[in-house]
């Protein structure tokens, strides 16, 4: 799982003050539960917890076809939604390395990394889908191709 740049403390260890340093340890743990008054929230932390960005394709990829029809779902990693560098997300049906349609999601998307897109209209045949990230001036950052093959009737 990629970072998202938050520190969650799920346990905390006891110490000898004068803290923070130096900070002896005592070997003594407790949970970190909301509500002790010694709770630590999450916090922003970018030297233990960096953000991490990328530009993975999805790992699975549904498609279904039937009569001039193609439906597909998938999901981004967030390490790729949150990648500053992609603004849009593009899925398309392709015959061999052939464009027949596509459709283009502009980040932030409203299901976060969760995308669907429906085509009627299609001629019949084997089509697959690729999925493409681009910047905000339409410049491909990354293809995945061949993700899944439909046919359409």
């Amino acid at each position: 799982m990629a970072n998202t740049g938050i520190k969650n403390v799920v346990t905390q260890k006891q110490v000898i003050p004068p803290c923070p340093i130096p900070c002896t340890p005592t070997g003594a743990t407790k949970p970190n539960v909301i509500g002790d008054p010694d709770y630590i929230a999450p916090y922003p932390d970018s030297t233990d917890c960096p953000i991490t960005y990328t530009l993975d394709c999805p790992i699975y990829t549904a498609a279904t076809g039937g009569a001039g029809t193609v439906q597909t779902e998938f999901t981004v990693f967030n390490s790729v939604v949150n990648n500053p560098a992609v603004s849009k997300v593009e899925v398309a049906v392709m015959d061999g390395v052939t464009e027949v349609t596509s459709t283009i999601f502009t980040l932030p998307h409203s299901t976060v990394n969760y995308f669907y897109a429906s085509w009627t209209g299609l001629t019949s045949g084997s089509r697959t889908i690729r999925v493409r990230y681009l910047n905000s001036s339409d410049v491909v950052l990354a293809a995945c191709t061949g993700l899944a093959t439909i046919t359409v009737t």
